[in-house]
């Protein structure tokens, strides 16, 4: 299975200690340069940061085409790549160049560019999701941890991760 990540996904759970979870629904996750370069960045989270500084065996970082490539090949007419950020353009561009099984994103104008592409996508509650139904994580402690970050996502996401532990 081909899984390409943008940054949020990875970066969330880092940040509430469930990023083993790739490894076990995935194996891996693949990356463009960009997406790396956000998780490494100086003024991100510091715990981010570190984790994935020291090259994690379930990370590989691969280099995506430039949007250039992309729009000589007339591609921009499938999903506006415009306004998206660097991650964000190249996760989708890597995850059409590999055709991916799936991409990790979370971001919505990302997620409806990606699927006018015909790529399957999933978010942070879509993997914690995954990961409950395999009971590889507690899904009331994953919430508990996601509400103390940054994280923003409906009372019903919530609720449907919730469920999915039951």
């Amino acid at each position: 299975m081909t899984v390409i990540s943008d940054t949020s996904p990875i970066s969330y759970l880092v940040l509430i200690g469930s990023e083993e979870v790739i490894t076990q629904l995935y194996g891996e996750v693949v990356v463009p340069g960009a997406v790396h370069r956000e998780l490494i960045h100086p003024k991100g989270p510091d715990v981010v940061r570190e984790r994935i500084s020291s090259s994690p065996s379930w990370m590989r970082v691969e280099a995506a085409e430039s949007d250039a490539d992309s729009l000589r090949r007339g591609e921009e007419q499938e999903g506006n790549l415009q306004g998206l950020d660097p991650g964000e353009r190249e996760a989708i561009l890597l995850a059409v160049r590999k055709e991916a099984d799936l991409l990790l994103i979370d971001e919505r104008a990302g997620r409806a560019v990606a699927r006018k592409r015909g790529i399957t996508v999933t978010g942070t509650i879509g993997v914690l999701g995954a990961a409950a139904q395999r009971n590889l994580i507690d899904p009331a402690q994953a919430v508990r941890d996601l509400r103390e970050t940054t994280f923003r996502a409906s009372a019903d996401l919530y609720r449907w991760l919730l469920e999915k532990g039951q």
